[in-house]
């Protein structure tokens, strides 16, 4: 089971360009302003976001980011199943 490391309701957007260019960011629920170095810490460890090229393969998203508030998520390609169903992804 994956775990929900941004909490059960994240928000954010995702674009996707017709030229193959992505950029997301990602926010956990609650995140309110700080007014310590520690609240300031936690804010960063409640986010992500990235930018790169991405690619479709069949079912499979293929992203590959180029900058990233995570630096491991850097470089290496990340692969993601998805399905459509009528207009569900």
């Amino acid at each position: 089971m994956r775990e929900a490391i941004l909490g059960k309701n994240p928000t954010g957007y995702a674009i996707y360009t017709p030229e193959g260019r992505v950029m997301s960011l990602i926010k956990a629920e609650g995140r309110k302003p700080a007014t310590t170095d520690q609240d300031r810490a936690n804010l960063w460890r409640s986010m992500v976001a990235y930018a790169g090229t991405y690619r479709i393969e069949g079912d499979k998203l293929i992203l590959r980011a180029d900058v990233s508030s995570m630096p491991t998520f850097v470089g290496p390609e990340r692969v993601t199943l998805f399905r459509i169903d009528g207009d569900r992804l």
